[in-house]
């Protein structure tokens, strides 16, 4: 019987296809911004804490009232699941157990009330 260890379920994780593409570009709070269609998914990572900013097809404000979102980190050679919470009208926030610096993995699933889960892929730092 084989073990699966935890690291290589993240890799996996965060080889898998996504459903979003990174836009290459600076989002307007400082983060990764990528498109995870219907919306716009912005990854701001400061120290351990995570916050993503969701917004629709027009870059406007999209309310996470009701939302419920992760984030699978990989950071530091390690693994972990943060649980996002709504912090604010349009905004997912929660705390890594470790600095996530420049070349952290993170892929956050977010599913908005009423809608269809989605999933984006992000690289910190870039």
């Amino acid at each position: 019987m084989t073990r699966f260890r935890p690291l290589a379920l993240a890799a996996a994780l965060l080889l898998a296809p996504v459903t979003a593409l990174a836009h290459g570009e600076d989002g307007r709070h400082g983060g990764t911004l990528v498109d995870a269609p219907p919306y716009h998914l912005e990854l701001v990572a400061k120290g351990k804490e995570l916050t993503l900013h969701v917004m629709d097809d027009k870059m406007a404000p999209v309310d996470v009232t009701g939302a419920t979102a992760s984030a699978t980190v990989l950071a530091g050679g390690k693994s972990e699941k943060v649980e996002l919470k709504p912090a604010g009208a349009a905004a997912l926030a929660g705390q890594a157990g470790t600095e996530l610096g420049h070349g952290a993995k993170v892929v956050a699933s977010i599913t908005l009330k009423g809608a269809k889960p989605v999933q984006a892929r992000f690289e910190v730092g870039h």
